[in-house]
């Protein structure tokens, strides 16, 4: 009696709570030749949650059902947004264009306060996310 007790109240909850979370996940690829676009930031500001991508420029994101506005920010990329309803799984290449070396510094400057927010979200120090920052930057 205690068993069932014990998994009526503490595991099926959590069941419940973890179908509640679909995906958003993709790949970001440059627009002029396909390649894949690693370490740029996927961000929603509302929601304070976002990823960065990987080497093969791929991301994922678990969120409850509902309405984003999703950002992609990579260096020497155009800033793109997207509006996403999610009601089921979506998978999506994203392909970004260059940007014109007018606006790089302003992007700059702002993608490495979207990784430091990214970073903040995840307990992770202002000091690693610099480090990171830092060191894909001037390699």
């Amino acid at each position: 009696m205690k068993h069932i007790l014990f998994i009526t109240l503490f595991v099926l909850p959590l069941l419940g709570f973890t179908q509640n979370l679909l995906t958003f996940n993709g790949q970001i690829t440059d627009n002029d030749n396909g390649n894949a676009i690693n370490d740029a930031s996927i961000w929603i500001a509302e929601e304070k949650i976002g990823t960065i991508s990987d080497y093969n420029g791929e991301f994922i994101l678990h969120l409850p059902a509902g309405k984003y506005q999703i950002t992609i920010a990579a260096n020497n990329f155009e800033e793109k947004t997207l509006q996403v309803i999610l009601v089921e799984n979506i998978e999506q290449e994203i392909k970004m264009n260059t940007e014109s070396s007018k606006k790089r510094k302003n992007h700059l400057a702002k993608t490495h306060k979207q990784q430091k927010q990214i970073a903040n979200s995840f307990d992770v120090s202002s000091e690693i996310a610099d480090l990171h920052y830092n060191t894909k930057t001037y390699r």
